[in-house]
């Protein structure tokens, strides 16, 4: 008796989960973006409102398709009321090495020639931005909480008022592995962080932090080192960021 409840309520999410899927916008992104033999497994699913402004560059997934691989809309935080301003604009070249989670009204862009990267198992959390006009990476098990933006320029140009030298507005972005980017977290240009870093909350960071090691703690506006010796605990965590990454 117990099996066949378990095998209900199974069936029942799986209906429920399915529903909630934007058939029209996940087939078209995949077969718009992907190689035949990639998009008719469906890698990339939709939920919710997303809206395709610009989808003129091109998307890469290193490795092998499946149904689900990419989610964007997914609603795996505490809060899953989403408001349906989620817009993705990709001109230039995007990539996944593996999983990947995009939560609830995330805003993201790629220009021309540049080019976004993400690890297996990343995430950018619920009404997170990214603007990408050169180069943003982010490492395997690099996970940003809601909120948080990210931006590789300064948008417009600055200059020296005495000697009329115009000073570069784009700085490419490049955070490590098993980072941990706390709620409404800004990172801008410059930035570049070593691996099992943690970014506090509200934090500023847009300068390079690589040289100060593993297991580091980053906080304040402008960032600066907070404490050391100090690391999430992915491997206690591992087996449930993997039940929240699948769809089926």
């Amino acid at each position: 008796m117990d099996k066949m409840k378990k095998v209900y309520f199974q069936l029942k999410n799986k209906i429920k989960l399915y529903i909630q899927i934007n058939w029209i916008k996940t087939i078209y992104i995949n077969f718009k973006m992907l190689s035949f033999y990639q998009a008719k497994k469906l890698p990339i699913v939709i939920f919710g409102k997303c809206a395709f402004k610009n989808l003129d560059g091109k998307i890469f997934l290193e490795g092998k398709a499946y149904f689900g691989r990419i989610v964007i809309g997914q609603r795996y935080q505490l809060f899953i009321k989403e408001k349906g301003i989620s817009e993705f604009q990709i001109i230039g070249e995007l990539t996944f090495k593996g999983r990947m989670q995009f939560g609830t009204d995330c805003q993201f862009y790629v220009a021309k020639n540049a080019v976004c990267i993400f690890g297996d198992m990343s995430s950018m959390g619920n009404s997170s931005t990214l603007i990408c006009t050169q180069k943003i990476t982010f490492g395997k098990f690099c996970r940003a909480g809601a909120e948080a933006y990210f931006a590789d320029s300064n948008f417009h140009s600055m200059k020296n008022t005495i000697t009329g030298e115009v000073y570069p507005k784009s700085f490419e972005i490049e955070l490590g592995n098993y980072n941990f980017i706390g709620t409404r977290v800004t990172i801008l240009g410059k930035t570049k962080t070593p691996d099992y870093c943690t970014i506090a909350s509200c934090t500023l960071i847009n300068k390079d932090f690589y040289q100060l090691g593993r297991n580091i703690l980053l906080g304040g506006i402008p960032a600066k080192l907070v404490k050391e010796q100090i690391v999430r605990d992915w491997e206690g965590e591992r087996a449930s960021l993997e039940k929240y990454l699948k769809i089926l």
